[in-house]
């Protein structure tokens, strides 16, 4: 994935190899090699590839995070039945809204903090 990216974002921006190279820090060879698969750069190369491109790490190597794999209606239904919690009107507000959000890292964060809020309701209702 990475190989294919580097090419494209350096093409899409008008660059040689050598021009790229000089950007970051490193020979033409190197950059052609990157391209090539015959070589893996460092961390800190990938690092000034992503910071000159303006994208994440991820974007850079082609790395997506996938969703979390239990469903929000799902989710809500195993609460329900292994903790024995019925659910407050306000908190299926909240598994809607999160039903509606995009953004998969901001599901994952908060997935997370629901998970503590229900962990916090069982060990207050012991």
């Amino acid at each position: 994935m990475f190989p294919k990216i580097l090419r494209k974002l350096r093409i899409k921006n008008k660059l040689t190899q050598t021009e790229l190279g000089n950007i970051i820090g490193v020979s033409f060879v190197s950059i052609s090699k990157y391209e090539n698969e015959d070589r893996q750069p460092e961390l800190g190369t990938l690092v000034k590839l992503a910071d000159y491109f303006q994208i994440s790490l991820d974007d850079l190597i082609g790395r997506s995070i996938e969703k979390p794999s239990v469903e929000t209606s799902e989710y809500t239904h195993k609460i329900k039945q292994e903790y024995s919690i019925k659910l407050t009107k306000n908190q299926k507000d909240l598994l809607d809204i999160y039903d509606k959000i995009e953004d998969e890292r901001l599901q994952i964060k908060l997935l997370g903090k629901f998970e503590n809020i229900v962990e916090n309701m069982i060990i207050e209702k012991k």
